[in-house]
């Protein structure tokens, strides 16, 4: 369950079959488990997970985002993660899994991206 610092938002994305998990706050050993609920029985080609206002993430974090990437590539899905702040990025470099995931600056960017790929 998300703590009162953190919040997490689900909702389709402005394309059709892409889904969006914007997060606001930190995500830790007490916020993960609520990231994890939220992608729950969602379905779309593309899930992409907005971390623009996530100011840092610990290894609990990672573990959801790897769960998330495994889940992808089993289904045959895209995921995406987007607005990653030095401090995250960094995270997920030292924890050697930021090349599992493509990384967007912005969510348009990714949208846009993923979306020119589906009709590939």
């Amino acid at each position: 369950m998300a703590d009162d610092t953190t919040r997490i938002e689900s909702h389709a994305g402005s394309r059709d079959g892409h889904h969006i998990i914007a997060i606001h706050g930190p995500v830790t050993i007490t916020t993960a488990p609520a990231l994890r609920k939220a992608a729950e029985g969602i379905s779309a080609r593309v899930l992409i997970v907005d971390l623009t206002e996530v100011p840092h993430v610990d290894s609990s974090a990672i573990g959801v985002l790897v769960h998330f990437y495994t889940a992808s590539r089993e289904s045959g899905r895209k995921l995406a993660l987007v607005g990653l702040s030095d401090r995250v990025r960094k995270t997920l470099r030292n924890m050697s899994v930021d090349k599992l995931f493509q990384i967007y600056p912005v969510l348009s960017d990714a949208e846009n991206d993923l979306s020119e790929r589906n009709q590939e």
